[in-house]
């Protein structure tokens, strides 16, 4: 949660409901994945680099 609102200059601030719930839908959409070492607990998909590269 402090990541994003350090991230986005103070502009955005989340709560953990909306981050949890904004995480469990980037995994359902296959925009991030889950690790298999659990060390990086998500990671991007190469559906989610596509998408970004293209904006």
């Amino acid at each position: 949660m402090k990541a994003v609102e350090n991230h986005s200059d103070g502009q955005t601030r989340m709560g953990p409901g909306t981050l949890y719930d904004t995480l469990k839908r980037l995994l359902e959409t296959g925009l991030v994945a889950e690790s298999d070492d659990g060390l990086i607990p998500l990671w991007m998909t190469s559906a989610a680099v596509t998408t970004a590269s293209r904006r």
